[in-house]
């Protein structure tokens, strides 16, 4: 059986995003984060040693590669659209511009009011992939945005 798929993989791939279980849909969502949590790590890094750009600026080009990943990955492998269109997309960067902001927000507030920003990311960490899977599920990648 080299080479193909069993049949109850095959049969789960093949299955529509609202067919998938919630924990098939939550294992692809976590196996796409990582994947594109590692595109940011290692073109960040790539970047900064090879001293082409500022850190800063390394850093914010490594955020968009892995948000292409994160965009390609969460939209045919997570929630499976067959034909994304620029409203997925539009909606996808309002969603991780929202994120990204949230993130440096929350460690600028708690410095501000005297906490270990190391806090903010721990809570940050936390909150921002939850609410992203839920409103990539009911708002970016909801069926009728599909349209």
């Amino acid at each position: 059986m080299s080479g193909q798929r069993r049949p109850e993989v095959a049969a789960a791939a093949a299955r529509p995003a609202s067919r998938l279980s919630i924990w098939e849909t939550l294992s692809r969502f976590s196996l796409v984060g990582v994947a594109a949590t590692l595109t940011y790590f290692v073109a960040a890094n790539m970047l900064m040693a090879a001293s082409v750009m500022r850190p800063e600026l390394a850093s914010v080009l490594a955020y968009l590669c892995g948000m292409v990943v994160s965009f390609a990955g969460q939209s045919r492998l997570t929630f499976l659209v067959r034909k994304t269109s620029w409203r997925h997309v539009a909606r996808f960067c309002v969603l991780s511009a929202v994120g990204l902001a949230t993130s440096w927000l929350s460690v600028l507030g708690a410095a501000a009011a005297g906490y270990a920003p190391f806090w903010a990311t721990v809570a940050t960490s936390l909150a921002i992939p939850v609410l992203s899977f839920v409103v990539m599920k009911l708002w970016v990648f909801a069926p009728e945005a599909d349209r």
